[in-house]
């Protein structure tokens, strides 16, 4: 308010009275609904007499309210009659930076699922400034106050002000709301800026497979690399064998799980709690390692999304043995013939028996004894193999005069525990054949 702007003078030919005698302002044009005029005319003298127009500002101007203006300068003389001259004064009102930025609105909500690729718009916020040039020209940023962790999901473009989507992209399962606060602020020269915060939602999409988590129980022997779980063959009908639980990192039905037990007659699954998605595994019939010593119990589990996603897992189960079956021979009696020159240590006749148990349960050791217990045989059994021999410190035999036949039983017990042994004995007897070493 006050600054003057001088403007040139009018000239008159004449002289005297007929001279410029003054001026008058009147207002040709203004803009933008302004109905008043902050321009004043003031004129001065100089020393010659000369009239100087000036306008002086009055108001202070704003030039988002009106730009520019156009004045009509009259020079009147002071002649009869009175003569008048004109002239068209154009006032463009330059900008200043003196309007802050601004959104239309202080918040935003927008959802979003959580697939969007990458580059997909989420949202374009906006802001307006009353300047005009560098001083209305808006740049978008981030200030310091959002986390780099969302600044690395999300991208603001500068220029326009979109918000889009970076890689490694949005995960519900790991963030379900970001607040994003956005900064606008001009180019000129004291920008003052202006904030919106944009809340993003993120929306649940079924991306998460079902998680099938084993735990067996205690009692198994899970010791091996594989967590392949060992069970005594006995295990009784109803026996629990694991507990399982299927979990969904998803929302909703995306979350919602069921489970099954795949192409299994000895096994059920029986559930404990619908809502927490647990069951047990146990047996529907007694097992038997000699029947079957190995199990692939196949877990499938889906949840209720659409699409539908679905994981299997298998669970091995080997059975463990334990000491339950006697050993048998193959055979329940040995008859054979040896010569009465038979040299020590030769071999006889094995004798072969059979366990249906495993490791240790089916090792078996052989024990060899005469039917007559004064009778004092020439004859051993290896313990481990069943091989009957001729005893390597036995007297030679002689059919002349020794007894024509032996009769011996032999016991096969294993070395399991308890040991168990076969339930019957198997008969031996070794004839002598003679030998003609006797001359007449």
């Amino acid at each position: 308010i006050g600054t003057i702007i001088r403007l040139d003078s009018a000239t008159d030919p004449d002289l005297g009275l007929n001279a410029i005698h003054g001026y008058e302002l009147e207002v040709s044009t203004l803009n933008s609904g302004e109905t008043t005029n902050p321009f004043q005319l003031v004129v001065t003298e100089n020393i010659d007499g000369t009239k100087i127009p000036q306008l002086q500002l009055s108001e202070t101007l704003d030039r988002e309210v009106t730009s520019s203006y156009e004045l009509l300068l009259k020079a009147i003389d002071g002649g009869t009659p009175r003569l008048t001259g004109t002239a068209t004064i154009e006032i463009t009102v330059t900008d200043s930076n003196d309007n802050q930025p601004t959104f239309p609105r202080g918040s935003y909500v927008v959802e979003v699922p959580e697939d969007r690729p990458e580059g997909f718009m989420v949202i374009q916020v906006q802001a307006t400034d009353l300047d005009s040039g560098t001083n209305a020209d808006l740049t978008y940023s981030f200030p310091s106050l959002v986390s780099a962790h969302d600044k690395a999901i999300f991208r603001l473009d500068p220029d326009s002000g979109e918000i889009s989507v970076k890689e490694p992209g949005l995960d519900y399962e790991n963030r379900t709301i970001h607040h994003l606060t956005v900064e606008a602020r001009d180019k000129g020269p004291n920008s003052s800026p202006a904030y919106t915060t944009v809340t993003v939602q993120v929306v649940d999409v079924n991306d998460e497979y079902p998680q099938i988590v084993i735990n067996f129980m205690d009692y198994l022997d899970t010791a091996s690399q594989d967590d392949t779980p060992s069970e005594a063959t006995n295990m009784a009908k109803g026996t629990y064998i694991a507990f399982v639980t299927i979990t969904d990192r998803d929302t909703g039905v995306n979350g919602n799980v069921t489970c099954r037990l795949k192409d299994s007659k000895d096994f059920e699954l029986y559930e404990l709690d619908k809502k927490e998605s647990r069951y047990l595994i146990k047996t529907n019939k007694t097992l038997d390692r000699e029947t079957k010593p190995f199990y692939n119990l196949k877990i499938e589990a889906w949840d209720f999304g659409s699409p539908s996603l679905t994981n299997t897992t298998i669970i091995a189960v080997e059975l463990e043995d334990v000491n339950d079956n006697p050993p048998t021979f193959r055979q329940p009696s040995y008859t054979v013939g040896v010569g009465e020159l038979i040299r020590n240590g030769r071999k006889v006749t094995q004798i072969k028996a059979t366990d249906e148990d495993d490791g240790l349960n089916a090792r078996i050791t052989y024990t060899i004894q005469p039917v007559n217990e004064n009778e004092n045989l020439p004859f051993n059994i290896e313990q481990d193999t069943g091989i009957v021999r001729f005893g390597p410190n036995a007297e030679p035999l002689d059919a002349d005069i020794s007894t024509k036949a032996f009769l011996m039983t032999v016991t096969a017990t294993d070395n399991g525990t308890p040991p168990l042994s076969a339930t019957n004995f198997a008969t031996v007897q070794i004839y002598l054949i003679d030998i003609n070493d006797n001359p007449p």
